[in-house]
């Protein structure tokens, strides 16, 4: 008896070992991704990075193909439906069943609405991430980190300062080499910003030695862990220390921040529990770069693309202006339709893309309308490059004008009347101090501007000139219902002529709540705002 249940024991335990799934390696799969070559001709040369495709095509081959076992043939695992599959297929980090798990899993299967949007959200962003994630050989929950940082929204912005998908702040993004200045905020480029996040990440795990703790002071800090590792060692007496081991001596912050990636990776691989239909990324990528050499417009490369504003500058929202640095190499995420039809269109006319602009530093006094004309632009133009809502100036700032400066002579005309200085009267007891203080102005430059010694009085009658930066104002009025131009003019002591050249009118007529730009002596400015 006892051998005939020993026979059936193993007969059953043979049975089982059968029916267990073995992951297939093997055979291999072609890309099926076109390559879309610039011709040598282009000025900007694009170029497309293909490295995303080559790497999930690598996936494909161990998911495919097997070489079965002589002894006991088993069939493939159906090959994954969707990216998502493929990547909770692979995980290999263990969750910890605790409190915190638990509670961030019972809230995304109570709102899986949260877990859909997400997901939308990340369909451009996560084959390029699960492909560098596969490069480096790192555990694939990772490329679900997004998730937990800003919920996959490139130009997402925490209290904290931090920025973008994998939310850098500005020291962090410094130390890691990323570019933040007045064109481009590296941190909220989905290519550059998982480059520096993945590097981070690899010399957190280095100086760790888990991936988990790697996490943890992702989140809190590389000081904060290993000071909590330094305790717990001391504590239980031991060398080797997990995430779970000094949880309780983190931040709570951190505590909490392992197991929410742990419970959506957990949900992810399980999608039966999440009660509404997820997005589904395909496995193939649809989005690639394009990258150029030298600066391009976007706005033009964004009407090219056929794309909308929204769903282009979600794809490439490092870019803080409508042109890319002067300085390149630059890129772009695209769907592949609009890489095409960008590409076909630079074959035919290479510089298409091309922009040459310029800083502009805004003087006292100075315009839109002034600007418009001295580069030979619109002011419509000059508020799209710069992303204004007003037609408000404020001297110091920095404007984008294009690189195409009219000559002086062509400006004489339309220049204000302020170019030509202003001279004052020195009135019985004033002093040089008391003007420079009336037109903004230190007492030493007035002093050289009219050959003057600071130590020496003045006296009554005698005339002064003040520089053009410094002779006038200029203010805004916001024209009130009844009133006309004449009226404005009247106003502030000028000529409706004076009022239509310094605002571009080609007619008298006024609107209420329509702003008009007045040029007034500094030392009338005050008295005329109280009229």
């Amino acid at each position: 008896m006892k051998r005939i249940a020993l026979a059936v024991a193993i007969t059953s335990l043979l049975s089982a070992c059968q029916s267990l799934p073995q992951r297939n390696a093997g055979s291999s799969e072609q890309s099926r991704t076109k390559t879309l070559a610039p011709t040598n001709k282009q000025t900007l040369a694009p170029t497309i990075k293909q490295t995303t495709n080559t790497s999930i095509n690598a996936a494909d081959k161990n998911e495919t193909a097997s070489t079965p076992s002589k002894a006991h043939p088993t069939q493939p695992p159906a090959p994954p439906r969707d990216l998502i599959e493929r990547i909770t297929r692979e995980f290999t980090l263990l969750p910890q069943q605790d409190r915190d798990f638990s509670t961030y899993v019972r809230f995304y299967e109570r709102y899986p609405m949260h877990l859909q949007r997400v997901l939308t959200r990340a369909k451009p962003f996560l084959p390029m991430i699960y492909a560098e994630i596969k490069k480096r050989n790192m555990p694939t929950e990772i490329t679900l980190l997004p998730a937990v940082e800003s919920a996959f929204n490139p130009k997402a912005y925490s209290w904290q300062g931090a920025s973008g998908l994998w939310q850098f702040t500005a020291s962090t993004a410094r130390i890691e080499g990323l570019k933040m200045n007045w064109w481009y905020d590296a941190r909220r480029d989905p290519y550059v910003s998982t480059q520096a996040a993945l590097d981070y990440l690899e010399k957190l795990h280095g100086m760790t030695g888990d991936w988990l703790l790697a996490l943890a002071a992702y989140n809190g800090g590389i000081g904060t862990v290993l000071n909590a590792m330094k305790r717990v060692r001391k504590r239980l007496g031991r060398e080797e220390v997990t995430f779970w081991d000094i949880r309780k001596d983190l931040p709570r912050e951190t505590q909490k921040y392992v197991p929410q990636l742990m419970a959506i990776c957990t949900l992810l691989k399980t999608p039966e529990r999440i009660r509404t239909d997820l997005p589904t990324i395909p496995l193939q990528p649809e989005h690639q770069l394009l990258t150029f050499k030298h600066q391009i417009d976007l706005d033009t490369a964004r009407k090219l693309s056929t794309l909308d504003s929204k769903t282009f500058y979600h794809l490439n929202a490092g870019y803080k202006r409508t042109a890319t640095p002067p300085d390149g190499p630059h890129h772009l995420l695209l769907p592949k339709s609009s890489a095409e039809r960008i590409l076909a269109a630079m074959q035919k006319k290479p510089t298409l893309l091309a922009v040459k602009l310029r800083h502009h530093r805004i003087r006292p006094g100075e315009s839109l309308i002034l600007l418009a004309k001295r580069y030979g632009t619109t002011v419509k133009t000059l508020k799209r490059l710069n992303d204004l809502t007003s037609n408000t100036l404020i001297a110091g700032r920095t404007l984008i004008v294009p690189n195409t400066p009219v000559k002086a002579t062509q400006l004489a005309k339309t220049k204000p009347a302020r170019s030509a200085g202003h001279k004052v009267t020195v009135q019985r007891g004033e002093t040089l101090w008391e003007i420079a203080r009336r037109y903004g102005m230190k007492v030493s430059t007035l002093a050289q501007v009219n050959g003057l010694s600071v130590h020496k009085p003045l006296r009554p009658g005698q005339t002064l000139r003040i520089p053009p930066q410094y002779a006038k104002a200029r203010i805004l009025h916001k024209v009130k219902a009844g009133e006309s131009l004449w009226l404005v003019a009247r106003r502030y002591n000028t000529s409706t002529e004076q009022l239509k050249r310094w605002n571009d009118l080609k007619k008298t007529m006024l609107k209420p709540g329509q702003e008009l730009v007045i040029w007034l002596d500094r030392a009338n400015k005050l008295a005329s705002n109280n009229g």
